[in-house]
């Protein structure tokens, strides 16, 4: 869902910039048909950035579930892997990785390219053909370039920004920190996990509990 709207988001936004790139270049239009086809623009400009201040709450809160369980399951993962996989383990386990790692690519890549276009829809509008214009027009032209220049960004759980610097940055600081617990604790540290699983196991404390 949240990579659906972000492709939705920015091509809402490729159609804005398109009619921005127009504006005062029809030779019939009159500078009163060329002031409300900009007021138009601003107007749907405003839209989306209603329409992605309704959806934010959603897209954060649903990636910062799906960046924290992907931290967690590449961890459990790449501990599955370093110590108990066999040859052929190790290759599915590999797998499942690159496609845990992949499911969050789309929608990062994507924030980034909104990121852009909102970029480039400010470089559209001042690029554009107001030189000569009347006065309101000028003055709506600068209320919307400052507006553009306001960047569409979503954070994941109002603490992560979701871009692919944070996907980047969430994935290799996984591995570090884990070779630096490998480093640490080594392989005796698991097998004391196991020797105490073992011995309650043993003593049968899961069926008095039960």
């Amino acid at each position: 869902m949240p990579f659906i709207f972000g492709l939705t988001v920015r091509e809402h936004m490729k159609l804005l910039i398109q009619r921005v790139e127009i504006l005062r270049n029809d030779l019939d239009s009159n500078e009163e048909d060329n002031y409300e086809e900009l007021v138009l623009c601003i107007m749907d400009h405003k839209l989306i950035l209603e329409y992605c201040a309704n959806m934010r709450p959603v897209i954060s809160s649903s990636l910062f579930v799906q960046f924290t369980a992907m931290g967690f399951v590449l961890a459990c993962t790449l501990i599955n892997l370093m110590f108990f996989a066999n040859f052929l383990t190790a290759l599915s386990l590999t797998w499942y990785m690159a496609t845990c790692v992949l499911q969050s690519f789309p929608i990062c890549l994507t924030c980034d390219q909104i990121f852009e276009d909102c970029n480039k829809l400010s470089l559209t509008i001042f690029h554009s053909n107001w030189i000569g214009a009347e006065r309101r027009y000028t003055s709506a032209l600068k209320h919307f370039i400052h507006n553009a220049q306001q960047p569409i960004r979503f954070m994941g759980g109002g603490v992560l920004p979701i871009c692919l610097a944070t996907y980047s940055q969430v994935r290799s600081s996984i591995f570090i920190r884990l070779y630096f617990l490998m480093k640490l604790f080594h392989f005796k540290m698991v097998k004391m996990a196991f020797s105490l699983i073992t011995f309650v196991k043993q003593m049968n404390i899961f069926e008095e509990i039960k």
